[in-house]
């Protein structure tokens, strides 16, 4: 460290530079011992990223707000009690391996989307929403059990009032005893479905 005589012998500019430099080493040690902010921060009423269904099965969720079921997998039922788990704005997208429709055939009743969901099932590949020159392509189908010993009583889809803000597009609902798409959510748009019948005629009975 430069001494008193230093300081005088390099002249009154060299001793501000020194003051100035000493001035910062100070607050750049007093800056680090204060606590760091996460690097990412969640804010109530944020999306996260998107869930991707993979699988056409049924399995419950078992990792929280992940979707993941003991299998490995993430199915719709499993993305939907991720989404509510999380409670915040969420994409469910779809990639189902295997060509034409994947049909999700749930054996109870899905469970209540309570937080606002984007359900996009043109996320599928080869799914297209229709066009001026084209009809639509929707490669998702879930259907309520055709057997009446396994019909259960509900909905396809609830979209319960705390799931304002939702939209549920691209998909084929069908077979269950209530409604294929139940809308109790505020500012909710269903757009691109067809609901109420499959390609084997069985509709909705509400």
């Amino acid at each position: 460290m430069l001494g008193t005589r230093a300081v005088r012998m390099a002249g009154p500019w060299f001793a501000a530079c020194l003051l100035a430099s000493i001035a910062l080493l100070t607050w750049a040690s007093a800056a680090s011992a204060l606590p760091t902010a996460p690097a990412t921060t969640t804010l109530p009423g944020m999306s996260r990223p998107a869930l991707v269904v993979n699988s056409a099965g049924d399995d419950a969720n078992s990792a929280g707000a992940a979707c993941l079921t003991a299998l490995g997998t993430c199915t719709l039922r499993a993305a939907i009690q991720a989404a509510d788990t999380a409670g915040l704005a969420t994409t469910i997208r779809f990639d189902i391996p295997g060509s034409g429709v994947q049909q999700i055939t749930p054996l109870t009743p899905l469970p209540a989307i309570t937080a606002p969901v984007t359900i996009d099932g043109y996320t599928q590949p080869g799914a297209a929403p229709a066009t001026a020159s084209a009809a639509a392509q929707i490669l998702i189908s879930i259907v309520g059990p055709r057997s009446s010993a396994n019909k259960f009583p509900g909905d396809g889809l609830l979209l319960s009032s705390s799931a304002s803000g939702s939209m549920v597009r691209g998909l084929q609902v069908s077979g269950f005893v209530g409604f294929g798409i139940h809308v109790q959510a505020a500012n909710t748009r269903v757009s691109g479905d067809r609901i109420g019948s499959d390609s084997f005629f069985q509709p909705n009975q509400s």
